[in-house]
């Protein structure tokens, strides 16, 4: 028998509208007559102002399970929603395959490429970007942040779990396991993602968790994906976790270095394509190797508009990389010039 498989992200009004719908779009596409064996289900974890008619529309004619659900009601910080619109999604389909996807994918290939084997439980990709303290090398003392997580969260030894080697995708240096959770597959009946809320529930009124984040704001803000790389490793067992290749969650947010380095930048092969701030402008097209089909998708929707919320942040990555993307661009146009 076939599992069940579900898709879900989450929405909320304004600037993730915008990714969702662009998301969901490009889902369809990709499932073409595979979309009726899979559900897809949107989910707005707090009190807010009301999705767009536009967007509610939208999740209508695409046959999109929609839940507007007051769960996250006392973190106020996005990184919490993911854990409780998760574990409320996990309790809808108790033995299913379930893929978390964050707003910021766009899937290029045909979703259901992402599978779990019969021994498989939880699917994820690593994370080795530097922040703070949080990806340590591989050979190097584990952190005391991990330290304290893993007693308070565990009452466990940070030594006693098995924080196996992984690879970064992009300087390709080896690191101890941490998880990106931008796009996760698991099987909803081992629960992880209720485990995953109990354990952000557990850590609301610690005030020695405050005390500790004043002092470790990076760690802070990835708070999520610790949490989770350590439910995980306290979980499974290492056959038990599919580490994701690049395919599966590419970190276009990380470009620069991937064209610096000469590794892969054509998308053709690309299952779900992490954009993260690289949409809200289109610097990067003549950079990269994308088929005529996906670049008359997506010129509509590009660039995303820019919000209060992120206008500051946005426009200043996007100075920071506007001088590269057209040294590149003119670095292409040349090369091909020479090479006609």
């Amino acid at each position: 028998m076939t599992d069940k498989f579900v898709i879900m992200f989450i929405v909320e009004n304004g600037d993730l509208e915008q990714k969702v719908s662009l998301l969901l779009r490009s889902l369809v596409i990709n499932l073409k007559e595979d979309r009726k064996k899979v559900d897809i289900v949107a989910v707005k974890p707090r009190k807010g102002d009301d999705l767009s008619k536009e967007t509610l529309q939208l999740f209508k004619e695409s046959n999109v399970v929609f839940y507007d659900v007051d769960l996250n009601k006392e973190w106020h910080l996005p990184f919490a929603n993911q854990a409780y619109a998760t574990a409320f999604v996990e309790s809808k389909y108790k033995d299913a395959i379930l893929l978390y996807l964050d707003s910021d994918i766009l899937c290029l290939n045909n979703p259901l490429n992402l599978s779990l084997n019969e021994n498989q439980k939880i699917g994820l990709a690593p994370d080795g970007f530097s922040k703070g303290n949080i990806a340590v090398e591989y050979g190097k003392k584990i952190g005391k942040h991990w330290q304290y997580l893993s007693k308070k969260l565990l009452n466990r030894e940070v030594d006693n779990l098995n924080f196996f080697p992984v690879q970064d995708f992009v300087n390709r240096k080896k690191f101890y396991v941490y998880f990106n959770t931008g796009v996760i597959i698991e099987r909803t009946k081992y629960g992880l993602f209720n485990k995953w809320k109990n354990a952000f529930e557990l850590l609301i009124d610690d005030e020695e968790l405050k005390e500790w984040a004043k002092n470790h704001t990076k760690e802070y803000h990835f708070l999520d994906q610790e949490i989770i790389t350590l439910l995980i490793l306290n979980e499974f067992n290492r056959n038990e976790i599919k580490i994701l290749s690049m395919e599966f969650n590419y970190p276009f947010g990380r470009l620069p270095e991937l064209i610096i380095k000469g590794i892969n930048t054509n998308l053709s092969n690309i299952t779900f394509l992490h954009y993260h701030w690289q949409f809200y402008h289109t610097l990067w097209l003549d950079c990269v190797e994308i088929d005529d089909n996906t670049r008359k998708f997506l010129l509509p929707y590009l660039p995303l508009k820019l919000y209060q919320s992120n206008i500051q942040r946005v426009t200043m990555r996007n100075l920071l990389r506007l001088i590269f993307y057209k040294t590149c661009s003119l670095y292409r146009s040349l090369r091909y010039a020479y090479e006609s």
